[in-house]
């Protein structure tokens, strides 16, 4: 199999801002010359529980109670999948996108931030956070989740991102901040 090109995984909290700034540093991508995808690893995951629960996927694709209310089965599935090969969802992503450029927006365990490391030209790993105040207005309520590894595992690696934003401000601010990403790490390299 083919590297993929360039990966910017994006790693932090529940509700810190992750698939908003993939969003917004996918926009910036589009100045440029090359196609740049928004890849979740857990996609794989939420069609299969959408399935095995007789749901609706787009109930598992938006933040809300709704998605809350499934987030310890979906932990739960991802936890018997890894355990059976633990880069399988990697696997299956760089599979579907071998030679191109990704964003992910939930690198949650180290052996992802190693898999993408390992089989991509160019790897930057982005940690995005937010204080508890921003964290609860945008409806982030304590739950089991927040203890599981997978909530949690990312702290363990965060110092390795090259990139670090806060995101305690306006969806403009953040916008900069993905603008200042792309200019000053992501051009030089489609560049080349």
């Amino acid at each position: 199999m083919k590297n993929i090109n360039i990966t910017v995984g994006i790693c932090g909290g529940r509700l810190s801002g992750k698939d908003t700034l993939a969003e917004l540093i996918q926009e910036q991508t589009l100045q440029g010359e090359d196609w740049w995808g928004v890849q979740s690893l857990a996609g794989p995951i939420k069609e299969q529980y959408a399935e095995l629960m007789q749901i609706n996927k787009e109930v598992l694709a938006n933040q809300g109670a709704a998605k809350e209310v499934h987030r310890m089965g979906l932990i739960t599935l991802g936890a018997i999948r890894r355990s059976d090969n633990i880069d399988w969802w990697c696997e299956a992503l760089h599979q579907a996108h071998e030679g191109e450029n990704i964003i992910i927006p939930d690198i949650r365990y180290k052996n992802e931030l190693e898999y993408y490391k390992k089989h991509s030209n160019f790897f930057f790993l982005v940690e995005i956070k937010a204080s508890m105040e921003s964290l609860v207005s945008r409806g982030w309520k304590k739950n089991a989740a927040d203890e599981t590894l997978s909530e949690m595992e990312y702290k363990e690696f965060s110092n390795e991102a090259v990139y670090v934003i806060t995101n305690d401000g306006s969806k403009e601010e953040l916008e900069d901040r993905a603008k200042d990403f792309y200019l000053n790490h992501l051009k030089t390299q489609e560049e080349h």
